[in-house]
């Protein structure tokens, strides 16, 4: 009985979870949203902070040219090596 409540409480939270989302990523580009996918389902995380020029996904490091482009924050960048999202450590700490 009490692993049945709690599967019925899991599966509301993951409906609200799944509305929440769908909340959150209207606004967004589909085309991103399909390569955050994308990565996601070959990397778990898809997203990696990069602290010191270093892909904390892989541990290894990002070319001078990915900084840059990650501190002019016009785009998305990927790590050459594992091809997660990066973002730089600062956005963690705003």
């Amino acid at each position: 009985k009490h692993l049945q409540e709690r599967s019925g409480a899991l599966a509301s939270e993951i409906a609200d979870l799944k509305e929440e989302r769908a909340r959150q990523t209207a606004a967004i580009d589909p085309s991103l949203i399909a390569r955050y996918e994308k990565i996601l389902s070959r990397r778990s995380p898809a997203i990696a902070v990069v602290s010191k020029e270093i892909c904390l996904g892989c541990r290894v490091g990002i070319p001078p040219q990915a900084a840059i482009e990650l501190l002019r924050a016009e785009a998305i960048v990927t790590c050459g090596t594992c091809q997660r999202i990066l973002i730089r450590e600062e956005a963690m700490h705003p």
